[in-house]
């Protein structure tokens, strides 16, 4: 059951043990949507219902698919399983600047001309919306489940944005292999897993430098590396760092997933990058197991607000 009172001191642990890293931690960042952590989550959920109903307008297709609208954006897209505070959080954090997860708060800043390597793209919605409010001239959609690459190509094609999206059913890691994949109950929970449990399937992997030197695409410091890999977020990075090295492209990527990946990130990009302006963003429980996690790290150089 969820101690409010023990959950807040966890997370007043966890915010001072990330303290060490001068300027990146606000008590204003660590602070956003702390409510949603010590609230009983059933008030959570009730919120995320009300959003689903108030913003989105949802029409059900066969075999559990679901278009949906979303009304202030005016775009759409494909969600495979049930409605639940999933599909509302999802879509809040890409709505609201105010949310933890959302991505392209300062230093991250995205421009007309930005090139965006969008790893786990999942439902497509930060794409399309990239692309929508001319923050990006291409975006390069890495979706290892065919079933969801395949309604993302169709979502795309209603959007009007096809032509400026390109979709590579691949999974992205530190090295170039072949992995076993996984399709979860949502969208959201499509993972890579380490063996061949029942219902995985082999998947070509790809590392971010290799697909950039095979493709020769050099990424400028405007562009964006968007990262949520549902727990493979650290090998994603770690697969970029002749680009993060010699160009220093923006970074948006979630730590959410494991409690040690914040101060992992961190201390690797300013190993190999030490002129990115760093900020992380939020906590957040994932896994059942009562463990406030950081959401989301972010990485750009100064001069990319110009």
């Amino acid at each position: 059951m969820k101690n409010p009172v023990s959950l807040f001191f966890k997370v007043l642990s966890t915010w001072n043990s990330l303290r060490r890293f001068e300027g990146v931690f606000s008590v204003g960042d660590a602070s956003k949507n702390l409510r949603w952590i010590l609230q009983p989550g059933r008030i959570t959920e009730w919120e995320l219902r009300r959003f689903i109903q108030r913003e989105l307008e949802i029409k059900s297709l066969p075999d559990n698919v679901h278009e949906v609208t979303v009304k202030r954006l005016g775009l759409m897209f494909y969600w495979m399983g049930q409605i639940c505070g999933g599909l509302g959080s999802g879509v809040l954090q890409e709505t609201d600047p105010g949310h933890p997860h959302y991505y392209t708060t300062p230093p991250v800043r995205l421009h007309p001309s930005t090139v965006v390597l969008d790893v786990g793209t999942c439902d497509g919605l930060f794409a399309f919306r990239a692309i929508k409010q001319n923050q990006a001239s291409q975006v390069i959609c890495f979706e290892p489940s065919s079933r969801t690459a395949d309604y993302l190509r169709k979502a795309a094609e209603r959007n009007q944005v096809l032509s400026k999206i390109t979709i590579e059913k691949s999974a992205v890691g530190r090295v170039s292999q072949e992995v076993f994949f996984t399709d979860g109950d949502i969208p959201e929970a499509n993972h890579v897993v380490a063996e061949a449990l029942p219902g995985a399937v082999k998947t070509p992997q790809v590392s971010l430098d290799d697909y950039c030197r095979d493709h020769g695409l050099r990424l400028k410091h405007t562009d964006l590396i968007k990262v949520d890999a549902e727990g493979a977020d650290v090998d994603v990075i770690k697969g970029a760092e002749q680009l993060i090295r010699e160009y220093a492209p923006q970074i948006g990527v979630t730590t959410y997933h494991n409690p040690a990946h914040a101060a992992e990130l961190i201390t690797y990009l300013r190993s190999i990058q030490p002129r990115y302006q760093l900020r992380l963003k939020g906590f957040f429980l994932w896994g059942g197991d009562w463990v406030p996690r950081p959401v989301l790290l972010q990485a750009a150089l100064p001069e990319a607000a110009g």
